[in-house]
């Protein structure tokens, strides 16, 4: 669907609705679509730093609390495995008194992944699709005060059985103590 058959769509939706709800409405509504701001650790200060690395250090301590892998030496790795870099994705969240805290995730570059029939994304949910989303929610001649709720999930690891029989390998980031002691 082109932009204008977007907005052509939208536009009939909000036009054929009963729809009203007050501006403070919308701002609960569309606070959902930036909890997670993303950001960039360059460009950061030191303070800001230090609380960043905080985060990162707590993503890190969960992987290894919930045993979500096993610790290989670089030259044990079978030939032919497949190695990735670990990516830590930095972003400052929202809490619940409207105050932002940073969080990190640990993962895994999937996009370094040459093996065939492997399909894999490097994004979350792309914006354009939150909007989208959150536009056909307030439009919809069903929508009531509260009928929009978000959930949290904290420390999910999802885990699927590899259709390869040769292991996958994950290098840690260059800060990480096991990259320096040859470990994956």
């Amino acid at each position: 669907m082109s932009g204008s058959g977007v907005t052509s769509f939208l536009d009939s939706l909000i036009s054929t609705s009963s729809f009203f709800c007050s501006d403070q409405e919308v701002g609960r509504v569309l606070l959902t679509e930036t909890t997670h701001q993303k950001v960039k650790y360059e460009s950061l200060t030191p303070e800001m730093r230090k609380k960043c690395d905080e985060a990162r250090r707590a993503e890190l301590a969960k992987l290894m609390k919930y045993d979500t892998y096993d610790t290989v030496r670089k030259e044990n790795v079978p030939a032919g495995a497949t190695v990735l870099d670990m990516l830590v994705v930095d972003t400052l969240k929202m809490k619940a008194g409207g105050e932002r805290e940073f969080k990190a995730r640990a993962v895994a570059r999937g996009d370094q992944d040459l093996r065939q029939g492997v399909e894999t994304t490097t994004y979350g949910c792309p914006p354009n699709s939150v909007h989208f989303v959150l536009l056909a929610a307030l439009a919809s001649p069903n929508y009531r005060k509260n009928s929009i709720a978000s959930v949290d999930c904290q420390n999910a690891y999802l885990q699927a059985k590899l259709k390869f029989r040769v292991p996958v390998y994950v290098r840690p980031p260059p800060s990480h103590p096991d990259r320096k002691a040859g470990l994956l």
